[in-house]
């Protein structure tokens, strides 16, 4: 979906010998096991609008995450849902942080382990990709998808998304 290149410059030339053997990678996101449940029946949420009333769900059909996720960062125009890069706001707004993080890690680090490194990285990549689910509000949503969620929050809906973001290593 989305990928972020980090790079980083390493002065010891030792150290820097030592991190580029190593092979590391993170991919964060929605992955092939994660879906939308199937629902046969209309059904009532848990999940109250802000005004306390229940929410009233359609039956819908099994869907991956995954893509609903990248149907909201890349827009499906012929359903008429307009991009709203939440992955790119996130990477550009972050990427500095993240660099940050990955220099102090290794840095502060008496055998730098590169893939160590990462994985710790993992909570704060997850939790600023949350942070701009939850926060943007552009373009907002059509007036009657409002009326049915009853508020506009383009990208919440269930929470689904927002509550599956995962990770795993790569190479």
């Amino acid at each position: 979906m989305l990928n972020v290149k980090i790079n980083i410059r390493i002065k010891d030339k030792n150290l820097f010998k030592r991190l580029s053997k190593q092979k590391a990678g993170l991919e964060v996101g929605w992955f092939e096991d994660q879906k939308y449940e199937a629902i046969d029946k209309p059904f009532y949420s848990s999940v109250a609008k802000p005004d306390g009333k229940p929410r009233r769900y359609s039956a819908s059909k099994e869907k991956y995450v995954a893509m609903v996720a990248m149907a909201n960062e890349y827009g499906v125009p012929e359903k008429k849902i307009p991009p709203r890069p939440f992955m790119k706001r996130t990477a550009e707004g972050n990427s500095r942080k993240w660099k940050k993080f990955i220099k102090n890690d290794i840095a502060n680090s008496k055998k730098p382990d590169l893939q160590n490194t990462l994985n710790k990285l993992t909570t704060k990549v997850i939790n600023d990709i949350q942070t701009t689910i939850n926060e943007l509000m552009y373009p907002p949503n059509a007036e009657s998808t409002i009326r049915q969620k009853g508020f506009n929050n383009p990208l919440v809906d269930t929470g689904t998304m927002r509550d599956t973001v995962t990770w795993r290593e790569s190479e």
